[in-house]
């Protein structure tokens, strides 16, 4: 820890209007490692390597340390303090679950028996006695028993339901769609960015497509409309957009309010653009990534599958009970699954 303390100095750091509105969810991951060499357990992911790791990593990330403030203006901004550092939650744990149990029921958290401490889908105090403080970031690594005999075995592309409760009725049909920023603003302030990067782009689908049977047709038209809109995400929207969030916040406020008024409503986030597979410690890289169990209704996931996979993508989605029916009984959808696990 003090190789990371020793290089924190103090620090404000202001969070955009855009930060402000979308950083209110988040999406913490599951990184499953199998001891595929059966090594002892102290030589595989030591806990000391991986303590290590993190600290480094802070050094790169401060900000991870710093405390979320006000200012009188309602300004919100992280505030790094060598003397008060608010440090990240690092846990490292052991479970009595042997891992080849929990590998072969497709990672089934349940399966451990006790709720894995993980990042709330909404940022909350750490409920830690005496600390009221939002933790900017959170890590659990927790220990599996081994099956010396479990062979290890191919991970398929796995689409993953996750039943949830029916939320009421809304009038009209809306796909929002994680952008990121970054590709689309080559300016230096925001490629030395430490945030989200992404805007939610929230586009209205024709009710009839939504309702209608998925034939290729009406498929062809609604990826139209998220095409079009992805691409229609230029620098000129973003600036526009991050005036508004900061300049004119009740006018953004008074726009998330309206998204409020349609019946459907699905949220998108391609994760597939991001190299989870490569988080590698020196002991092979992970058999599996997953998300953890989103509390938000109707939201789907797009995650990479494991190298030995092949191509194709794992699906997490949190569906409605109505909406994950009609999902399951789609035959043209389900064709094109290789594996499917639900929880309800």
């Amino acid at each position: 820890m003090d190789d990371f303390t020793n290089t924190v100095r103090p620090q404000k750091i202001y969070l955009d209007g855009l930060d402000k509105m979308i950083s209110v969810a988040n999406i913490a991951f599951y990184y499953w490692y199998e001891n595929k060499e059966r090594r002892p357990w102290n030589a595989f992911m030591p806990a000391a390597t991986l303590e290590q790791a993190f600290y480094k990593t802070l050094c790169e990330f401060p900000l991870f340390a710093g405390t979320l403030t006000t200012d009188s203006n309602s300004m919100v901004y992280v505030q790094v303090n060598k003397d008060n550092i608010n440090m990240p939650v690092y846990t490292d744990s052991a479970c009595d679950v042997d891992f080849g149990t929990i590998r072969d029921d497709g990672f089934n958290t349940k399966l451990l028996g006790r709720d894995l401490d993980h990042a709330r889908d909404v940022p909350v105090p750490a409920g830690i006695v005496g600390n009221e403080k939002i933790k900017l970031a959170e890590i659990h690594v927790m220990r599996l028993q081994v099956d010396i005999e479990a062979q290890t075995k191919p991970i398929p592309t796995i689409m993953r339901h996750i039943f949830g409760k029916k939320t009421e009725e809304q009038r009209k049909a809306l796909v929002s769609v994680a952008a990121s920023l970054r590709p689309r603003v080559a300016h230096p302030d925001v490629l030395d960015y430490t945030g989200n990067m992404i805007i939610a782009r929230h586009i209205p689908v024709p009710l009839d497509l939504v309702v209608a049977d998925p034939v290729p047709s009406a498929l062809a038209k609604v990826s139209g409309y998220i095409r079009s809109a992805v691409n229609d995400t230029d620098a000129e929207y973003i600036c526009q957009l991050g005036h508004l969030a900061n300049r004119k916040p009740e006018d953004y406020v008074q726009i998330l309010l309206g998204l409020l008024g349609y019946k459907y409503n699905l949220m998108v986030s391609n994760q597939a653009l991001f190299n989870h597979y490569d988080v590698d410690f020196g002991m092979d890289i992970p058999v599996l990534v997953r998300p953890a169990l989103l509390s938000f209704p109707n939201s789907i996931l797009i995650m990479p599958c494991h190298p030995d996979a092949g191509k194709g993508y794992e699906i997490a989605m949190t569906l409605t009970t109505e909406v994950a029916a009609k999902v399951i009984q789609d035959e043209h959808w389900m064709s094109l699954v290789d594996r499917c696990d639900y929880d309800v």
